[in-house]
């Protein structure tokens, strides 16, 4: 885990960071209605808003992925026998 944090830039927020945030503020603004619905349900509720929420924030933290190189196709040389069926089929031909 500590690899991955080294990774993000300064300015960035992990996306878990953010869900975390706006839990704790839907929980503080919707107080009242854990009493009315029961714990359970209202934090599994606060935890599915917060990531429909927090889903706009995809790219914030994401590092930049470098590309990879691409690899050069291998030329396969020909050989004797292949040379030998390419003749015949433009002789019957």
């Amino acid at each position: 885990m500590a690899n991955a944090e080294k990774t993000l830039q300064p300015n960035t927020v992990s996306k878990k960071t953010i869900r975390e945030n706006i839990e704790k503020k839907i929980e503080a603004a919707l107080g009242e209605l854990k009493s009315e619905i029961g714990e359970k349900k209202f934090k599994n509720r606060v935890k599915k808003a917060a990531k429909i929420l927090a889903h706009g924030f995809k790219n914030v933290s994401k590092p930049p992925v470098a590309k990879k190189a691409e690899k050069t196709p291998v030329v396969k040389k020909a050989t004797k026998s292949t040379v030998k069926k390419a003749a015949k089929k433009s002789a019957v031909k």
